[in-house]
C-alpha cells in the first residue's frame, strides 16, 4: 500500500510484542519531538517559547504605543530559548493513534476510506473523529479536479490534528485549575506541583502570582477559527510552504538558527518551517495564547468562558485583525467558515472509544 501507515492497536499482545511496540514508539516519536537547529519543541509538549516581557504577562498595556495592533511580529513564532521541559500530565496512549504520512491523495484518501473517516458524519454528529495523525500533505493535493474532494482532503486532515492539540491543552487547563482550586482552598501544594505551575507559568510568559492572566492563555482554539486561518494561510494546504515546510499558519521566525522558508517575492520575509503539521498546529495556538497582538482575543475568549457559552470562531475572528497585512482579514476569516459550514465542526470531538480500534484491527486482519 502506498505511503506509510502506522497503527498502534489495543490489544492483547505477549510481552514481547508489547516491548516491540514501545521500542517502535519511542523511536517515532522522537522525531516529532524537536525541529534540526529550531530549539522549538514539536512533540507532546508546548513549544520551547522564551516568556514574554511582564507587560504582556499582566495583559494590561496596548499592543503598542500608538495604540494600534502590532501586524508583523504577531505572525512571528516567538525568539527561542534554552528547551524547558513541562512534566507531562498523562501518559498519551499512542497505540490510540494513527500515524499517516500519505505517498500521495489517492494514499490519503484511501487510508480515511479504511477507517470509515467520512466529514459528512461528523458534521451530523453521527460519527467521532478518529485519532489519526497526518505527519504531511500530499504534493498532489492541487491536482485534484473536484475542489469539493480537495476541501475534504484538507479539512479532514487538519480537523484531528486540531483536536489533538486541543486535547492537550485542555489536559494542562485542566490540571491548572485543579491546582489553583487546592491552594485558593488553603491547602499547600506539593513541591512537584508547584514547579508544574511555574513551568506552566514560564511557558506562557505568565507569572504565578497572576492565576487570572495565566487561565486566559492556557485554553483552547475554537477549531472553526483554527480550520479557517489554516485554509487562508495555506491556501487550502497548496502552498509551497505548507508542502515543504508543514507551514499552515504562515507563522514568520527572524532566528538565524531556525527552520524557514524565504518567500520567492520577499527575501527579507522567513516562514517557520515545521517537522510535521503537529508541530505547525501547536505553534499556532501557542501564539493565540502568548502574543500581546491577541490580547483581545484572549480577553474576548475567557468572557465567553466565564458565561459558559459555547466558544464560536466567527466572532472571536474579529480579534485577530492584527494577525496578517491581508485586507480585510477578518471578513475573510468570515467568509470561509460560512462558505464551509466550519461551525458545525465546533461540536466535534475525537473518537475515545475502543471499539473504534477494534474495528481497525478487524479490517486490518480481515476478520
Amino acid at each position: 500500500m502506498d505511503g506509510i501507515r502506522r497503527w498502534f492497536g489495543r490489544g492483547t499482545e505477549g510481552p514481547v510484542l508489547g516491548l516491540v511496540l514501545a521500542v517502535g514508539l519511542t523511536a517515532l516519536f522522537a522525531q516529532f519531538e524537536t525541529g534540526q537547529d529550531s530549539g522549538m519543541t514539536a512533540g507532546l509538549d508546548l513549544p520551547s517559547i522564551n516568556p514574554v516581557d511582564s507587560a504582556q504577562a499582566q495583559e494590561t498595556e496596548p499592543a503598542s504605543k500608538s495604540g494600534e495592533p502590532v501586524r508583523d511580529p504577531a505572525r512571528q513564532t516567538a525568539r527561542r530559548g534554552p528547551v524547558v521541559e513541562l512534566p507531562d500530565l498523562t501518559q498519551p496512549d499512542f497505540r490510540n493513534i494513527e500515524v499517516v504520512a500519505p505517498a500521495s491523495t489517492k494514499d490519503l484518501q484511501s487510508n480515511f476510506e479504511r477507517i470509515d473517516y467520512r466529514l459528512s458524519d461528523v458534521r451530523e454528529g453521527q460519527a467521532e473523529v478518529p485519532r489519526v495523525y497526518v505527519t504531511g500533505l500530499p504534493r498532489d493535493l492541487d491536482e485534484l479536479s473536484s475542489v469539493d474532494d480537495k476541501k475534504r482532503a484538507f479539512i479532514r486532515s487538519i480537523l484531528p490534528l486540531v483536536l489533538l492539540a486541543n486535547q492537550e491543552i485542555e489536559e494542562k487547563r485542566s490540571h491548572m485549575l485543579a491546582l489553583f482550586d487546592k491552594r485558593e482552598a488553603g491547602e499547600t501544594l506539593e513541591a512537584g506541583e508547584q514547579a508544574w505551575l511555574d513551568e506552566l507559568g514560564e511557558q506562557y510568559g505568565v507569572e504565578d502570582s497572576n492565576p487570572e492572566a495565566l487561565k486566559r492563555r492556557v485554553d483552547v482554539v475554537p477549531v472553526s477559527l483554527a480550520l479557517a486561518q489554516a485554509i487562508v494561510e495555506s491556501g487550502w494546504g497548496t502552498s509551497r510552504f505548507a508542502l515543504e515546510g508543514n507551514a499552515l499558519f504562515g507563522q514568520r521566525t527572524w532566528g538565524k538558527a531556525s527552520q524557514a522558508l524565504v518567500p520567492k517575492s520577499d527575501r527579507a520575509v522567513r516562514v517557520q518551517a515545521f517537522e510535521d503539521l503537529m508541530a505547525s498546529v501547536r505553534s499556532y495556538m501557542h501564539n493565540l495564547n502568548t502574543h500581546a497582538a491577541y490580547r483581545g482575543f484572549r480577553h474576548q475568549r475567557a468572557e465567553a468562558v466565564a458565561r459558559k457559552d459555547t466558544l464560536d470562531g466567527y466572532d472571536l475572528a474579529a480579534q485577530l485583525e492584527a494577525y496578517a497585512e491581508i485586507n480585510n482579514y477578518v471578513d475573510k476569516l468570515r467568509g470561509l467558515i460560512r462558505a464551509n459550514d466550519l461551525r458545525e465542526l465546533e461540536a466535534a470531538r475525537l473518537d475515545e472509544s475502543s471499539s473504534f480500534y477494534a474495528r481497525l484491527r478487524a479490517f486490518e486482519t480481515g476478520r
